[in-house]
């Protein structure tokens, strides 16, 4: 599906993208062709969530990797400061800093390391690494290693599996609530999984993209019953995010 964009909408989100040719140390990038070579970081930790949208998988592929990617917040800056080594501007080696507000408040510098799009019946996979970050809220690696944002489609009937992984070691957390650090990961995939999927689905409607036809279900009321009987396990269990951070798990 080709999807068309409010022009009005699309030129209020491009005041918030800039393109600069430097790199994170001010060095000129615009002579930069080499190719790029990405080994994939180990399991450092973090968490994964996963969830369903009824939308084209190509579709969200396009999204995430545009100027102002999907789920992003309105207040937040990009800056394009390396273009990628070949294709669009946004492709593997492209380097992009975001520049948040309040509450956050700093910038974190990263780079696309991984952009494959998926043929019908396979995956597609973002990998975004993460080469700094100054906010009151950090994602840090270990062992030189960084964290990486990790992004993989897989399309169905009706929609597509969306799996979001946050590959990092640990949180540094500064300002009046440094000593969250501790449970920030938990906060932070419970607070994710509470409203990312409202948030990707509202925001691929008004990015003009139309939702697939929801599956039919026989027993409707058994099937709600049945959903909130899952939740509510899922909340007792000591593998919630919820309960590692109050000390329920490991």
């Amino acid at each position: 599906m080709t999807c068309v964009h409010n022009a009005s909408w699309v030129y209020q989100r491009r005041q918030n993208v800039r393109t600069a040719k430097i790199d994170p140390d001010g060095q000129d990038l615009r002579g930069a062709s080499r190719a790029p070579e990405f080994d994939s970081s180990p399991d450092m930790g973090g968490f994964t969530i996963s969830f369903f949208l009824p939308f084209v998988a190509d579709d969200l592929y396009n999204e995430l990797l545009s100027e102002f990617p999907l789920g992003s917040s309105p207040n937040v800056t990009f800056t394009i400061l390396r273009s990628g080594y070949s294709g669009p501007v946004i492709s593997p080696g492209c380097v992009r800093k975001v520049t948040f507000p309040a509450p956050y408040f700093g910038e974190t510098i990263s780079e696309l390391t991984v952009a494959e799009k998926g043929t019908a019946g396979s995956k597609s996979t973002i990998v975004w690494r993460q080469l700094t970050s100054s906010t009151r809220l950090n994602l840090l690696g270990r062992d030189g290693i960084p964290p990486e944002y990790i992004v993989t489609l897989e399309g169905s009937t009706g929609g597509t599996l969306v799996r979001i992984r946050y590959n990092f070691h640990k949180t540094d957390m500064k300002g009046p609530l440094f000593f969250l650090s501790y449970c920030m990961p938990s906060l932070l995939q419970f607070q994710l999984s509470l409203n990312i999927v409202d948030v990707w689905h509202a925001e691929m409607v008004r990015r003009q993209h139309l939702p697939q036809e929801k599956p039919t279900f026989i027993d409707l009321p058994g099937d709600k019953s049945e959903e909130k009987s899952i939740r509510l396990k899922a909340l007792q269990q000591p593998t919630h995010p919820c309960a590692r951070c109050l000390g329920g798990g490991a």
